[in-house]
């Protein structure tokens, strides 16, 4: 079987949908119908998009090249424990029917230490010289500029996938507080936090408004933008690498 299982969070949405329109050599996406799937294969230019009800109507037997993606909430990591259950059971439901499975976030908080540590399936995961990166951040900054930024005081980063999906981010929150919170409570946090700027990580792709809006929250947040290009190195070497690791396309003698 070659099809490798992607499970990621919905911040590397623009950055997935990339790096895959990149790959000529892919004969099937497949996803399950949810409106984060939805929102990536909408993205997803150069290959056409099978949605499914579950993972076990795929077949067990493929000869193609593969992926079948889950792309779950942004904001998960705000509970460490629902984020490690999230994705030790979207494993449980890819592992039988993948050869291997990506998982692309950080550590998130060690939410994912035990997980990258499971012996029953191989999973993959963006990672450099020293292991696992710590986040979203470190996955498109690399962790010797990422750990530059954080040395200058007050920075609050913002991704493309964050400036998108921000208010689901927020709505997560006020979930699991059980109340109202806005951006004029992430002002007032920020201030007293001596926040001083927004770091906007400039992937490049997206749609063309994306500055636009990250120029609008970080008016909203009340801190002056300041922008830096970002490495997809790390993503694509992870996707990438996952997909070349499977078995080679076989081969049968005609006649």
């Amino acid at each position: 079987m070659r099809r490798l299982g992607i499970i990621s969070c919905q911040v590397f949405e623009m950055e997935l949908a990339h790096i895959l329109d990149g790959r000529e050599d892919l004969d099937n996406i497949y996803m399950i119908k949810t409106s984060e799937n939805i929102s990536l294969a909408e993205r997803i230019e150069c290959h056409d998009v099978r949605f499914i009800k579950e993972p076990d109507f795929l077949p067990r037997l493929s000869r193609s090249l593969d992926v079948l993606i889950n792309i779950l909430p942004i904001g998960l990591h705000i509970d460490i424990e629902e984020l490690e259950y999230q994705c030790n059971e979207n494993i449980n439901s890819f592992k039988d029917i993948t050869s291997s499975i990506l998982l692309l976030y950080g550590l998130c908080g060690n939410a994912l230490r035990n997980i990258i540590c499971r012996e029953d399936v191989r999973i993959a995961y963006p990672c450099d010289g020293e292991g696992m990166v710590d986040d979203c951040i470190c996955c498109i900054l690399g962790r010797e500029r990422y750990m530059d930024e954080l040395r200058r005081m007050g920075s609050y980063f913002l991704t493309t996938g964050f400036v998108y999906h921000r208010d689901k981010m927020l709505k997560r929150i006020n979930e699991r507080t059980e109340r109202h919170y806005d951006s004029n409570d992430s002002k007032l946090m920020l201030e007293l936090n001596d926040y001083r700027r927004t770091l906007l990580i400039d992937v490049g792709i997206g749609p063309e408004d994306y500055i636009e809006r990250a120029c609008r929250l970080s008016s909203e947040l009340g801190l002056e933008m300041e922008s830096t290009v970002a490495d997809l190195r790390m993503l694509e070497e992870a996707v990438g690498g996952a997909l070349d690791s499977l078995s080679p396309r076989p081969c049968y003698p005609i006649g």
